[in-house]
């Protein structure tokens, strides 16, 4: 049976890299579950705010409420013909 004998502490490093895409989700975007006509997939996570003091603030959709992310918040808004991989 296995079984873990050692736990990496959490560092804090969630992300390495940002591009800057042709479209920026807002909150108003997430919580108000816009469908956007290139949607590219179905979310429903809420907005999560990383805080002081390593808290987290959720701000939560409304039940049932979803929203789509446009295929332009994938594409660099300098060099179009570089995507973010999906």
């Amino acid at each position: 049976m296995a079984q873990r004998t050692v736990v990496v502490p959490d560092d804090g490093i969630r992300e390495t890299r940002r591009i800057r895409g042709r479209y920026a989700l807002s909150a108003d975007d997430v919580l108000a579950g816009r469908k956007f006509d290139d949607g590219i997939c179905r979310a429903a996570w809420p907005i999560e705010l990383h805080v002081a003091e390593g808290a987290t603030e959720w701000r939560f959709l409304d039940d049932g409420l979803w929203y789509t992310v446009p295929y332009r918040y994938a594409v660099r808004a300098r060099l179009a013909t570089l995507g973010v991989p999906l």
